[in-house]
C-alpha cells in the first residue's frame, strides 16, 4: 500500500475511520463557517470600529476625519445653495 495513492488509503480505512475523519471534518468546517460569518457580522465590524476609535488608532482616526470633512461640507453645500 503506497501512501501517495488515495484510493488504497481509502479501502484500507474501516467504516468508523470514515466516519469519524467525516465528524472532525465536519467539526473544523462548522468552527470555520462560524468564524467567517462573525468576521463579516456588521454589528461586530462596528463595535470593533469604536474600539479601534476610543484607542486612538490612526486608521480609524483618518475614517472619522473624513467623514467629519464630509459632513460638514455637505452641510456648507446645502446652506449655500439655500442662500442664494
Amino acid at each position: 500500500m503506497s501512501a501517495d495513492n488515495p484510493s488504497e488509503q481509502t479501502r484500507s480505512r474501516t467504516i468508523e475511520e470514515i466516519e469519524a475523519d467525516l465528524a472532525a471534518r465536519r467539526e473544523e468546517l462548522t468552527r470555520s463557517v462560524d468564524a467567517l460569518v462573525e468576521r463579516v457580522d456588521p454589528r461586530v465590524q462596528a463595535s470593533n470600529f469604536v474600539d479601534n476609535v476610543k484607542r486612538g488608532e490612526p486608521r480609524a482616526m483618518m475614517i472619522v476625519g473624513g467623514a467629519a470633512v464630509l459632513v460638514v461640507g455637505v452641510v456648507g453645500l446645502v446652506i449655500l445653495r439655500r442662500s442664494r
